[in-house]
């Protein structure tokens, strides 16, 4: 149990008496004096580890709130690139409709373009034929 103030470790009064020049100095190596002296630097050392608990505590919330900002942020990027992700499959699938409609439409015309030049090769043969009848017709009526 440590000493009790203004008392000396032999119970009689001293330092704090009243009387002066009745105060004795304490041995440096007495046991109140070593404890007294590893109080302060427990005392001491408290206060560190207080003022390092109160950092770390502080590093951890800013931590905690950097993890949920990257959290949100997160998701919200996961939200935009589904959203982004479902317009692009949409705009793909509607693109290839067009472009199935336009090849449809092509081999439409391409039919009906080889058709009206076989019409065209009908009716140049065709008149050709004419044009040859009306020459020998022309030549047996002169």
């Amino acid at each position: 149990m440590p000493p009790k103030v203004g008392k000396a470790p032999d119970g009689k009064k001293g330092k704090g008496d009243g009387k002066k020049g009745s105060a004795k100095q304490l041995d440096p190596n007495s046991p109140e004096v070593l404890f007294a002296i590893a109080q302060k630097k427990l005392v001491q050392e408290k206060q560190n580890l207080a003022v390092e608990l109160a950092f770390e505590k502080d590093r951890f919330r800013q931590e905690t709130e950097t993890k949920l900002r990257l959290d949100n942020d997160l998701n919200r990027l996961k939200t935009r690139l589904a959203k982004t992700t479902t317009d692009s499959d949409d705009i793909l699938t509607h693109k290839q409709r067009e472009i199935k409609l336009k090849m449809e439409r092509v081999t439409n015309l391409e039919g009906t373009l080889k058709e009206l030049r076989d019409n065209l090769a009908d009716a140049n043969a065709e008149l050709a034929k004419l044009q040859q009848e009306a020459e020998s017709n022309r030549k047996r009526l002169a």
